[in-house]
């Protein structure tokens, strides 16, 4: 009987600690599921408070670029300077640019969106107030005259801009209270998820303590029912420090990806931001800087026609150096744009024949072919996928460099074309361009291909030194590569390699033609406006 009765309270006692175990995991389970749900939704929080942050700075950056216009009207009301036009663009460039951002922003908040478009109304409607103003204040004008055009709509101005500001003002002042809210949320959500934290803590105390009253139960019926209850505490315990461990761990994985997508972040608005440096630079290579210098070249041209041999000597000097240098100037602008231009410009690629490239390329240089009596030797070139235009530039530039640097005698050009078949490399063609000049020396086989890097003076040959950098550019475009070799005496031959299907490169094109069209400059009509200035 005894041995009977011990059995019976051991089963008993492993069927309540089954049963204890069991819902222990039952409670566990559920807190940590609760606890979840609280850190998903604290995320959530976080998020929507991360979010109304960044439409509050964005909605100050609006704000800024709005002062900006207005700045830029002041200025030029006061200055007359075409500094101040230039920010008063760019601020509205910015302007449309914070706008577009908020709008995305804001898409969740219908009512936030009516007023960004009554901002951008109200906004569009200043500026229509303004560009009279602009428009009545003459660079000779002195700041008195300014003053008394531009103060009858002075007022109005004030008007407008203050309608902007305050549809801006009432923008923020409803994200603000947005973000009271949400931050109130942010804090619930943080005290809830304590308090899960905090029960889960006593449960466990609790169940500490349970689990040791049955072990002075199982010591008191039997030394082994006590060992085997030990071991499941022990077992119970290592379980906990695991889940610790792994919840560590799961909090700092969560810190190091959240700082990975800000790194990721800030490397994405460097892109941005070099990108738009780079729109703004062609932007002001083709407006700021093509426009006042053809100007300023055809009004020089202008003032050799009509006075040269007129005035002494000196005078036709100055204006010869001054036609020199606005010419040079032009050309090392054309050819930088033509650089700049060379990934954002560029056609998508397509079946060529390099032969009809060659072709094209010898037609545009025939004059220099038959002035020089160049002699062109040339093999039959195979069809790639790339840019034909491009490429027509990369013959014409190192065929008409071959003929330019012949020295004294007529020179002789060979084209030459193998096959490139490289394990390291996709399989392609490798083209070279041989003359007879007087060659290059080692040391500058690197230097030739930088811009601005010239090994003549303009007077022996002329050109800005870009044309290499050029012809490079264009080859890494095709994912190729281009090398010179050279003997001094001898020759230089110019070597690159094409594959045969290159890859179609995604880049974004900049669509610029409408500016540079607006900059032309007829010669013509500057002349007759400077006969009349004259007359």
């Amino acid at each position: 009987m005894p041995k009977n009765n011990t059995s019976t309270s051991l089963n008993t006692l492993s069927r309540n600690l089954v049963r204890s175990f069991a819902a222990m995991l039952l409670v566990l389970l559920a807190l940590l599921s609760f606890a979840l749900w609280n850190f998903h939704r604290l995320g959530e929080a976080d998020g929507w408070k991360a979010h109304t942050y960044q439409l509050l700075l964005e909605s100050q950056l609006l704000e800024e670029s709005l002062f900006s216009i207005d700045n830029g009207v002041r200025g030029y009301i006061v200055n007359g300077t075409q500094s101040e036009l230039l920010v008063f663009e760019e601020a509205q460039v910015a302007f449309r640019k914070h706008l577009i951002e908020l709008q995305r922003l804001a898409a969740d908040n219908p009512e936030q969106l009516r007023r960004l478009q009554d901002a951008d109304k109200e906004k569009d409607k200043y500026v229509e107030l303004v560009k009279p103003v602009i428009a009545s204040r003459l660079p000779s004008d002195s700041l008195e005259q300014a003053v008394m055009k531009t103060s009858g709509s002075a007022k109005g101005r004030r008007v407008a801009l203050g309608r902007v500001t305050s549809v801006l003002k009432t923008f923020e002042d409803t994200e603000k209270a947005l973000l009271g809210g949400r931050t109130a949320d942010q804090d619930r959500w943080r005290r809830l998820t304590e308090a899960t934290l905090w029960i889960g803590s006593a449960f466990s105390i609790l169940l500490t303590l349970f689990l040791s009253i049955v072990s002075v139960r199982a010591v008191r019926e039997s030394s082994s029912a006590y060992a085997r209850l030990r071991e499941s505490n022990d077992q119970l315990e290592n379980s906990n420090s695991q889940l610790e461990t792994a919840k560590e761990g799961l909090e700092a994985e969560v810190i190091q990806r959240r700082s990975a997508e800000e790194k990721l972040q800030r490397v994405v608005s460097d892109l941005k931001r070099s990108n738009t440096e780079l729109e703004q630079f062609a932007y002001v290579a083709s407006h700021d800087l093509q426009e006042p210098l053809r100007a300023v070249a055809g009004c020089v041209q202008v003032l050799k026609r009509r006075y040269e041999g007129k005035l002494d000597e000196r005078a036709d000097q100055f204006i010869g150096h001054a036609v020199d240098g606005a010419q040079r100037m032009q050309n090392l602008i054309h050819d930088l744009l033509a650089y700049s231009r060379v990934g954002t410009k560029g056609k998508p690629f397509t079946d060529i024949s390099l032969d009809k490239v060659v072709d094209g390329a010898l037609q545009n240089l025939s004059a220099s072919v038959s002035e020089s009596q160049a002699q062109i030797e040339r093999v039959p070139l195979p069809t790639i996928r790339g840019d034909s235009g491009q490429l027509e530039q990369v013959f014409q530039n190192l065929i008409s460099n071959a003929i330019k640097f012949r020295g004294g005698k007529p020179p002789h050009v060979e084209i030459k074309c193998l096959p490139w078949d490289d394990s390291e490399a996709s399989k392609g063609w490798t083209i070279s361009i041989t003359d007879r000049g007087p060659g290059i020396e080692p040391q500058y086989f690197e230097r030739i291909f930088v811009m601005f890097q010239r090994l003549h003076t303009r007077t022996e040959y002329p050109g800005t030194g870009i044309g290499l950098a050029i012809v490079k550019k264009i080859i890494e475009r095709h994912g190729g590569r281009i090398w010179v070799e050279s003997v001094v005496g001898q020759g230089t031959t110019f070597s690159f390699y094409l594959p045969e299907n290159a890859p179609d490169p995604q880049e974004r094109v900049l669509d610029d033609s409408q500016g540079l069209e607006e900059t032309d400059i007829n010669v013509e009509k500057v002349e007759r406006g400077v006969v009349n200035i004259v007359s």
